[in-house]
């Protein structure tokens, strides 16, 4: 089963980040999806039962993201940049396309 992503533009129209569908069950689920994830690298994970709703820390193509629960309770993850970190929408995109072609499975397109 491939990730389907929902693409999150600013004001301007400039890519920001995109969404999956969350369908994990833990913060160890999403750190180990995103482990599969070719040029990925996990640098933090959400402890349990912590109050932080940013699941998983890593980095890609030298730059921080995030895959944040907005409110601790939503149906979808974002993922972004971590905060303060300027990515051009062009590595969004091929971050996004990564999250895309890799299975929940380890399988790729």
């Amino acid at each position: 089963m491939l990730m389907k992503t929902f693409l999150l533009n600013n004001d301007e129209g400039q890519l920001t980040g995109f969404e999956v569908s969350n369908l994990f069950l833990s913060s160890g689920g999403i750190a180990k999806y995103v482990r599969r994830i070719k040029g990925c690298e996990v640098t933090g994970k959400r402890r349990w039962f912590s109050a932080d709703e940013v699941h998983v820390r890593f980095s890609f193509s030298g730059k921080r993201f995030i895959v944040w629960e907005p409110f601790g309770d939503s149906s979808r993850l974002w993922v972004g940049p971590e905060d303060g970190e300027v990515v051009p929408p062009e590595t969004i995109d091929a971050l996004r396309e990564k999250f895309e072609s890799t299975g929940r499975l380890g399988l790729s397109r």
